[in-house]
């Protein structure tokens, strides 16, 4: 169980850490956190899932973008994160 707890820990962690870069990189996606992190009145709340969907999608599109722009880097990552992933696993 202490296995799983950690194994979550720290694939949530990159997963912060990887939203954090993007960011960091571009400005399209940290408008939209600070958009989203901004105080909204509870009338707002309601509509929680169409801004998650709308950032989402703004995540997306910019590393859509990204990619697209290096290509090369894009590979060596994927095929990095392959391996780490099989190195983790034996």
């Amino acid at each position: 169980m202490r296995r799983l707890l950690t194994d979550m820990a720290l694939f949530v962690a990159g997963v912060v850490l990887l939203l954090l870069v993007l960011a960091a990189i571009d400005p399209r996606v940290r408008d939209q956190f600070d958009w989203r992190t901004a105080s909204r009145p509870t009338g707002e709340v309601l509509d929680a899932g169409a801004r998650v969907r709308a950032t989402a999608m703004v995540v997306y599109r910019a590393a859509h973008d990204k990619t697209e722009e290096h290509t090369a880097l894009s590979i060596f990552v994927v095929a990095g994160v392959v391996l780490l992933v099989f190195m983790l696993r034996t």
